[in-house]
């Protein structure tokens, strides 16, 4: 069995069995919560969610796929494993921040501001995207029993990003973290 409970929250196991400490529900300003971290991996009714802690690329708040900031309370939840019902094998979404160049001449980078992309498969760049995997979700089905799991990519800090294109070459994307 694999608990996760959350942000703000502590999980202990021994061969007694697990705890969980609810006592804060939101991380406290004392709390050291990096940006993007993905948490949160549930079951609602038929459906999977996640949430990621609020964060920024190039100063910029990131947003999810709707258009919401990750800093909104409660933060939003994002759908996984989106016409994908899970089953003994093991079904994987990856998570992206994804920034854009506008198009124009000369581009704007990124513009729209960044924000979330979730893919049940691995991107990859092209002239117009940046996709930068900040980690993955992963679901299947043991005896009956959903078996979630969320691994993160990227460290704590904001995260910094540039675009090269220099002719008829395709862009290059750069991310590092601040």
């Amino acid at each position: 069995m694999k608990i996760q409970p959350g942000l703000g929250h502590v999980f202990e196991s021994s061969s007694m069995g697990f705890s969980i400490d609810t006592s804060e529900q939101f991380p406290s300003s004392s709390a050291r919560t990096c940006q993007l971290t993905i948490y949160g991996l549930r079951k609602v009714g038929a459906d999977y969610f996640i949430n990621i802690s609020p964060g920024s690329v190039n100063n910029l708040d990131v947003v999810d796929n709707n258009n919401v900031s990750l800093n909104t309370m409660p933060p939003p939840d994002q759908q996984v494993f989106v016409g994908t019902p899970l089953t003994a094998g093991v079904t994987t979404n990856y998570i992206y921040i994804v920034c854009e160049n506008d198009g124009a001449t000369p581009p704007v980078y990124p513009d729209p501001g960044p924000y979330t992309f979730i893919s049940t498969t691995i991107e990859t760049d092209d002239d117009d995207y940046g996709h930068f995997l900040i980690g993955i979700v992963e679901g299947s089905v043991v005896s009956g029993a959903d078996v979630l799991r969320v691994t993160n990519y990227k460290g704590c800090g904001s995260m910094w990003t540039e675009r090269f294109k220099c002719g008829a070459v395709p862009a290059q994307y750069f991310w590092s973290g601040v």
